[in-house]
């Protein structure tokens, strides 16, 4: 399990919650992720925690493996519904866009610009609720016993 010293490696998420898709809504243990719909071991962690309704996710889309990833990224933030929106891209679903929408851009570029701003370059980048972070995905007992190291 990952182990960081109080301060080391925290991460103070200062985004607004516009830009991202909350699963499992009201879960008691708290998770941040910034996710890239093309990447495999994002689809994984989604699986893993899919069912488990403890964990809420603040999952926050950033597109790292290029284009593609981009436009799935945009087609979620632009759903009406998102959270069923990002399941149906990492479950090998289609999801309607929504034409009008001129938000997707400006969200992900915040999104982007945030990742960048704290060297944020490979997904799934996985933020506790004190701010502890681990970069890549791990197995869903393990990650439940990390989140439930969370201090303050």
């Amino acid at each position: 399990l990952p182990i960081s010293a109080p301060g080391a490696g925290q991460l103070k998420i200062a985004l607004p919650a516009e830009n991202a898709v909350v699963h499992n809504r009201g879960g008691k243990l708290k998770l941040t992720v910034f996710s890239d719909y093309s990447c495999g071991f994002c689809r994984r962690l989604f699986n893993d925690l899919q069912s488990n309704k403890d964990v809420e996710i603040t999952e926050y889309p950033i597109a790292v493996l290029g284009p593609e990833s981009a436009a799935r990224a945009k087609q979620v933030l632009c759903a009406k519904d998102r959270a069923a929106a990002a399941e149906a891209l990492y479950l090998g679903g289609r999801i309607e866009a929504r034409a009008d929408c001129t938000d997707g851009d400006r969200l992900l570029t915040q999104n982007m610009t945030f990742a960048r701003e704290h060297g944020i370059s490979g997904t799934p980048m996985l933020v506790r609720s004190d701010g502890a972070t681990n970069s890549g995905w791990m197995p869903a007992a393990d990650l439940v016993a990390w989140l439930n190291g969370a201090r303050g």
